[in-house]
């Protein structure tokens, strides 16, 4: 299920069934990434909340330019924030709709998104997994654990069908 915040969002933005079945799918692998980092790493430092949320909604700048909800485009990245925080959601959250692509990442948190965006499909991104393991060093992690465990835990994750 998603957070309130984002089933508010989709229904007062009126989101297409295509963009709010996105919205879940990138949710449930963030969800599933999250509980598997936490099952390896129980002290593992991370801001859970903000993760389901930014999952949630990191696509929702797509309803300012909704011909970016079936074609190419990336203006919802570059307004997507803006756009966020100006129907209530704190900056905190608002940010991962501008940073979801993972090149502009910075945070584990952003990093997590980013990744579950990029392997909703049951693609991979091994940059995108190796940078999430530099940032594990700052825990005491090892990167190349780090690596390993990542690849295990995205084995087992809920990945959706490509094109649903």
């Amino acid at each position: 299920m998603l957070p309130k915040v984002a089933t508010k969002l989709c229904d007062e933005l009126r989101a297409p069934a295509k963009l709010r079945s996105h919205l879940k799918a990138v949710h449930d692998l963030a969800e599933d990434i999250l509980d598997g980092m936490i099952r390896v790493w129980p002290d593992l430092e991370i801001d859970v909340e903000a993760v389901l949320c930014g999952a949630a909604i990191h696509d929702l700048g797509k309803m300012k330019f909704p011909g970016e909800i079936d074609g190419p485009g990336r203006r919802h990245e570059d307004e997507g924030a803006a756009f966020l925080e100006g129907h209530g959601v704190p900056p905190r959250l608002a940010r991962f709709a501008s940073i979801h692509t993972g090149d502009k990442a910075v945070t584990l948190e952003e990093h997590v998104v980013a990744l579950a965006d990029a392997s909703w499909s049951g693609g991979r991104d091994l940059d995108l997994e190796i940078r999430i393991a530099e940032l594990l060093k700052s825990q005491g992690i090892q990167k190349w654990d780090a690596v390993q465990r990542l690849d295990e835990i995205l084995g087992k994750a809920r990945v959706s069908p490509v094109g649903s």
